[in-house]
């Protein structure tokens, strides 16, 4: 039964979980209907699950715009929990894909500034891993902030296609702390630490890369290059390093 008059009066309360459950109802039983209503209703949605839900109905409804400005108006709690939220539906909804990608390029560098790009770690599809790892070229002389936090999503979602990058920004690098983290960043890439435990093959490759960069590393990457091997459970090729750390600390 699709009451659209009663559903859309109740949607339009801004009553919490019981008008984003009848803006879900209405935007499946008739969007035309629903789409009449939405900028008002999103505007008056209140922060929970049943919104979050909601949210990804409109922006189904094509009311991105709209759900952007009200995902900004929250406190930060708020926000950081819808945008999870919205994260975690990003793989498997083209429409959640493409409101990301939609943002980044509206926003601009606004979209990087303020972090959209961190709820896209669940999001492995080669639309959203060829935006990341672009930004992550883009941004290697730009903002610390941005590039070590861009290339730690893209690690994760990219996996063993990260490497490449990886591999180029730690051999043209001599900053200590440029090559502490894009250390660390494989093994994000081999998965270690994930649900679905470490991706042995991607950390293979990932050793290989590391302990074939070694001489060019500080004594405190070095110690990070270590620690990332161990991680990814490679004590052979930690214990490798040993040599390389020795004649770095005689540098030092």
């Amino acid at each position: 039964e699709c009451d659209a008059n009663a559903l859309a009066i109740k949607a339009s309360e801004g009553a919490g979980a019981s008008s984003a459950q009848a803006f879900n109802k209405l935007s499946k039983c008739m969007p035309d209907r629903a789409k009449r209503i939405a900028s008002e209703a999103i505007s008056k949605f209140v922060p929970g699950k049943p919104t979050n839900k909601a949210l990804v109905s409109a922006i189904e409804l094509g009311f991105e715009d709209d759900v952007a400005t009200w995902l900004e108006a929250q406190q930060s709690d708020e926000k950081t929990q819808a945008m999870r939220a919205l994260g975690n539906k990003c793989a498997e909804n083209k429409t959640v894909q493409g409101f990301f990608l939609s943002q980044a390029e509206t926003q601009g560098d606004d979209f990087w500034k303020i972090r959209w790009f961190k709820y896209l770690d669940q999001c492995p599809v080669p639309e959203i891993t060829d935006m990341l790892g672009k930004k992550v070229v883009e941004s290697k002389d730009g903002a610390r902030n941005i590039y070590f936090g861009v290339m730690t999503v893209y690690a994760r979602v990219a996996g063993v296609e990260a490497l490449p990058i990886l591999e180029t920004h730690l051999g043209g690098s001599d900053d200590e702390k440029v090559q502490m983290q894009i250390l660390e960043a494989f093994s994000y890439a081999a998965k270690v630490g994930s649900e679905e435990g470490t991706d042995q093959a991607t950390a293979a490759k990932a050793a290989k890369i590391i302990v074939a960069s070694a001489s060019g590393m500080s004594s405190k990457a070095l110690a990070q290059a270590r620690k990332s091997l161990i991680a990814m459970g490679d004590e052979e090729s930690a214990d490798s390093l040993a040599a390389h750390s020795y004649s770095a600390l005689a540098q030092n």
